[in-house]
């Protein structure tokens, strides 16, 4: 999986903050709530690492396809 290239440092900074938080976790609080909170920070990291992936794209040469810019659903071609 390929992270785009403006969300490397997001993605860094979060992974840092989180580990951090986790580590602070284990430390200071009881071991349901370290493991609660840790589960909550890998499903936040995943969220974030899917947000910024760069998906797969297909390419068509057929002349009457238009190809997006985005993924989803063309609304409107002005």
């Amino acid at each position: 999986m390929k992270i785009h290239r403006e969300g490397r440092g997001i993605v860094l900074l979060s992974l840092l903050f989180l580990l951090a938080l986790n580590a602070l976790t284990v430390r200071f609080l009881p071991g349901w709530a370290s493991t609660m909170l840790a589960l909550g920070s890998g499903v936040l990291l995943i969220l974030t690492l899917r947000f910024f992936r760069v998906p797969g794209r297909r390419t068509f040469r057929d002349e009457s396809t238009i190809t997006a810019p985005s993924d989803g659903k063309v609304v409107v071609i002005e």
